[in-house]
């Protein structure tokens, strides 16, 4: 039996097609979790561009979508806690003449609370896309690295402290 203690994250993952064979694997997997011991532990997915976040529902093995209040940045990433709350971290901004991706790296920290509430947090000292996120003592996450712009990339590491909403 798995105890799922963290979220597993699926940025920009097809929700759509139930016939996907990761969508069924997750389905799957689902079943075998022992969510009685940790009923804030959820698996998502966030369609990028959109307010759209799917949660699994344990109880039927299939994506629930849920409209947040906010647009999901395209190439940004996300952790969660163990009280279910949802940090996405950069991205990119849309162009707002067309609607589209623009590379304009966004220094953007959003918080989703197990109610489905979202915030803007204090935003990352350094603006980056597709950089690779850890949660660590349920409390602190580390941005490794990623892109600046679409030619540009860093290996600056920044600590966002969830507590004290700061970053280091």
């Amino acid at each position: 039996l798995i105890r799922a203690h963290t979220s597993v994250a699926l940025s920009e993952y097809s929700t759509k097609d139930a016939s996907n064979p990761d969508t069924k694997s997750i389905q799957a997997a689902a079943r075998y979790l022992d969510v009685e011991t940790n009923k804030t532990t959820k698996l998502f997915t966030m369609l990028a561009g959109t307010n759209n976040l799917y949660l699994l529902s344990f109880k039927d093995g299939a994506f629930v979508r849920h409209e947040l209040s906010t647009k999901i940045p395209t190439r940004a990433n996300s952790v969660q806690n163990r009280r279910g709350d949802i940090f996405v971290v950069g991205g990119v901004a849309f162009d707002k003449a067309t609607g589209q991706p623009s590379l304009t790296a966004l220094r953007d920290c959003l918080r989703i609370d197990a109610d489905l509430e979202v915030s803007r947090q204090t935003p990352m000292q350094m603006a980056r896309f597709d950089s690779p996120l850890a949660f660590v003592y349920d409390r602190y996450i580390l941005a490794f690295g990623g892109k600046t712009s679409k030619q540009h990339g860093t290996k600056r590491c920044e600590v966002y402290d969830t507590k004290a909403d700061n970053w280091h």
